[in-house]
């Protein structure tokens, strides 16, 4: 198994933004470990570089993806961009009315923040699979992933507000280690992939 095969220079910015995106999950993982312990009341001065470092890697997730998937030619393979795109804006309407109308959950960022990773991550699959780097085993594989570790934390942003103490830690803390997961398992993937 030859890792990072060939690799042309959309797949090298692929890998590189979701090689980010992964950072931000581990940071954001350490973060909520030191803020949210329970017994820690929320003070830690390193947490707020925490915060920073992974608002900071997200946001050059989204530019190095962007650029990367902008330069893959899609050649007949794969979904529109476009269209994962508008899939995941009407997904996020459609689940602030489901959590706020059925389970009463309160409206806030990390619901956001499910469906933008999610996107991105399909996005890149997306692209993967477009060029030739994944055969269509390797992208459904991701897709279910990606599918998986989107239910859990749906399922955990629904239940936050209903536990206390350390059930409440673990809830939160648990979407991000599977997103992490997730992303790394992607990762790894996609640099164990051969050249299409």
């Amino acid at each position: 198994m030859a890792i990072f095969a060939q690799y042309r220079t959309n797949e090298w910015e692929l890998f590189i933004g979701n090689a980010l995106m992964l950072a931000t999950a581990l940071l954001y993982l350490v973060w909520w470990r030191l803020a949210f312990w329970p017994g820690t009341g929320g003070k830690t001065g390193i947490g707020s570089f925490m915060v920073a470092g992974a608002m900071l890697s997200g946001v050059l997730s989204l530019v190095v993806v962007g650029i990367g998937i902008a330069s893959t030619p899609l050649g007949g393979r794969g979904a529109p961009t476009i269209a994962i795109i508008l899939g995941a804006a009407l997904s996020y309407f459609v689940l602030i009315a489901v959590t706020t109308a059925f389970f009463h959950r309160v409206l806030t960022a990390e619901l956001l923040v499910i469906v933008v990773w999610a996107a991105v991550e399909l996005l890149v699959v997306n692209a993967l699979y477009a060029c030739g780097r994944f055969a269509a085993a390797q992208a459904v594989g991701c897709v279910a992933a990606v599918a998986l570790a989107s239910l859990i934390g749906l399922a955990c942003y629904v239940l936050y507000y209903r536990l206390n103490g350390y059930p409440s830690f673990w809830d939160g803390l648990v979407p991000l280690a599977v997103d992490a997961l997730a992303t790394a398992g992607l990762l790894f993937a996609q640099a164990a992939s051969k050249a299409g």
